[in-house]
């Protein structure tokens, strides 16, 4: 899942450079979700789709199919106690795994980055 892992790291890397670079910014996160890191994921990965069409979903997701499919069952079975989501569905399993990496990228990838802008005394 190499190719999905840079896409979503490339999508958060995006939107704190474009659109969360600033203390206030995050702050904004921190008000409407109680801390920025989890604001920052409702934001990029569940108040919209991240790949709408089947066909987007299946060239996304090619050759990590089973794999993401995986991801999904232990997510949510470790989560929610079951497996929620239809895998029968390319577009539903496509941004589930966004939703699910977009997590971990934004906690083991960004969580510093993410940190320095909030403590900065600078405000942009």
């Amino acid at each position: 899942m190499f190719k999905q892992h840079k896409d979503i790291y490339n999508h958060v890397k995006s939107a704190l450079t474009n659109d969360y670079s600033t203390k206030e910014s995050l702050e904004e996160l921190v008000q409407k979700y109680g801390d920025a890191h989890s604001g920052l994921h409702q934001e990029l990965f569940n108040m919209d789709y991240y790949i709408i069409g089947y066909f987007n979903a299946e060239q996304w997701l090619k050759g990590s199919t089973f794999e993401a499919m995986a991801l999904i069952k232990d997510y949510e079975e470790f989560n929610f106690g079951e497996l929620t989501t239809d895998i029968s569905c390319p577009e539903k399993v496509a941004n589930m795994t966004a939703y699910i990496l977009g997590e971990q990228c934004i906690n083991d990838d960004f969580y510093h980055e993410i940190n320095d802008i909030l403590t900065s005394s600078q405000r942009t």
